[in-house]
């Protein structure tokens, strides 16, 4: 599985791979996050995984990624490559699917 990878740290990787959306071939220009990096700015509420493709017609083709994981290795990268590119319904805008989760910082 080919990316080219721009960024990374622990807890957010920003790449591009190939893939497709509404069956037009295009590169995605991908941001993972992890959910715990994302709620640090309001600990009390609580956030969802979530796919958030650009509106926008551009190409490399923005999406936003947040799962609910410790941090972003190369495993989760492959894992999230996979679910984009084999995801059938992907349209713009955002998708967030399964439960809440909260986090506590000190």
């Amino acid at each position: 599985m080919d990316y080219k990878l721009i960024s990374s740290s622990a807890t957010e990787v920003h790449l591009q791979f190939r893939g497709t959306l509404n069956n037009i071939a295009l590169t995605w220009d991908a941001k993972i996050r992890t959910l715990q990096s994302i709620i640090l700015v309001n600990p009390e509420k609580g956030v969802r995984q979530y796919i958030d493709i650009a509106e926008q017609d551009t190409d490399p083709k923005p999406i936003s990624i947040g799962l609910n994981v410790q941090t972003i290795s190369k495993p989760e990268i492959l894992k999230t490559i996979i679910m984009i590119t084999n995801y059938k319904k992907l349209k713009p805008g955002r998708l967030e699917y399964g439960a809440f989760y909260f986090f506590k910082h000190n």
